[in-house]
C-alpha cells in the first residue's frame, strides 16, 4: 500500500518505548556487550536484561562507530495479572549517503489476555520518497 502522507510521530510511536532503557530505575538492569556481527561487517552493541525490565533486549548494529547506525532491534515485554504482551521492533537505515535515512521498519506484536487466546500482529514498511 502506498501512503502519500505519513504522520511520522504516530507511525514510529512504538519505538519510543525503547527509551525506557535509559530510566534511572533500570540503570543496573542490563548486561552490555560489544561484538562483531557474524553475518556482516557490522559491530553489535547489545543490552540484555539481567532482571525483569520493559526492554528485554536492545541491539544496535553499526559500521565502524556508533555514529553510523545501520539497524536497531529491540524486544519489549509487558506483563500484569490480566495481560501479557511482547513486541519486537526493528529499524533499518540506508547507508548510501549521509545523513543516513530510515529505510525500513518492522513491528511484531504478540499479546494475550487471560480470557482470550494470543493475538499476533506484524507490520513491515519501506520508506520511499516517491
Amino acid at each position: 500500500i502506498l501512503v502519500p502522507r505519513v504522520e511520522w510521530q504516530k507511525e514510529l510511536e512504538p519505538f519510543r518505548a525503547i527509551n525506557l532503557i535509559n530510566k534511572p530505575a533500570y540503570r543496573d538492569s542490563y548486561h552490555v556487550s560489544v561484538s562483531p556481527d557474524s553475518k556482516s561487517n557490522l559491530t553489535i552493541k547489545s543490552w540484555t536484561a539481567k532482571r525483569e525490565a520493559p526492554v528485554r533486549a536492545l541491539r544496535i548494529y553499526y559500521l565502524i562507530s556508533t555514529n553510523r547506525i545501520k539497524r536497531i532491534e529491540a524486544e519489549l515485554v509487558e506483563r500484569n495479572p490480566l495481560f501479557s504482551s511482547s513486541r519486537e521492533l526493528q529499524l533499518e537505515f540506508s547507508n548510501l549517503v549521509e545523513p543516513w535515512l530510515l529505510d525500513t521498519y518492522q513491528v511484531s506484536i504478540s499479546q494475550e489476555f487471560i480470557w482470550d487466546g494470543p493475538d499476533n500482529f506484524k507490520l513491515k514498511a519501506s520508506v520511499s520518497d516517491k
